[in-house]
């Protein structure tokens, strides 16, 4: 059954909406608590399970929109969290939709994967103009953390986008694939 223009367009401002404050709780002000120093990266699941849910387009599109506004915000050159955030998008909206199916396993994979690429390109650049000596002590009290505290705030981000997103049978059941 095909969903209507206004269904389709209530669903995409519901999944903006959601990246939106997503970035608007990353970048403001702290809502979590820090965890042994190290803060989640709020947008990566938002990024994910969005992507996972609406498809390639949205997926590239709530990337790119996401790490523009975390570029505005950020020490790293602008442009490189929106191109990897977009990236990320697209991969995980392409893989869960040919490959992989719709569940919390895949969805921290790929939170996983995509917190890493972010720090991956913050260690190289802060090694880059700081040193490598610097960067060593960061990376095991600081960036490693983070990626594991993000994969723990992706499971409640995971069950919002299926609760509000998820593709129904007529009988109410969540299909996952």
């Amino acid at each position: 059954m095909r969903r209507s223009l206004n269904e389709k367009l209530i669903s995409f401002l519901g999944a903006a909406t959601l990246i939106c404050l997503a970035v608007l709780l990353q970048v403001s002000f702290p809502v979590l608590p820090s965890v042994f120093g190290a803060r989640a990266f709020l947008i990566i699941p938002f990024v994910v399970c969005g992507a996972m849910y609406k498809g390639e387009f949205y997926g590239t599109a709530f990337g790119i929109f996401a790490g523009a506004v975390w570029d505005s915000v950020s020490p790293l050159p602008d442009g490189i969290l929106a191109l990897t955030l977009g990236v990320v998008g697209f991969t995980v909206a392409l893989l869960s939709k040919k490959y992989m199916r719709r569940v919390l396993r895949t969805s921290a994979l790929f939170t996983v994967l995509g917190s890493l690429a972010v720090v991956s390109l913050m260690v190289a650049y802060y090694a880059f103009g700081c040193g490598f000596e610097s960067i060593s002590p960061m990376l095991g009290s600081y960036y490693i953390p983070c990626v594991f505290y993000t994969l723990v705030v992706n499971v409640p981000v995971y069950y919002i986008y299926r609760f509000f997103f998820a593709s129904r049978a007529k009988d109410g059941r969540i299909l996952n694939s």
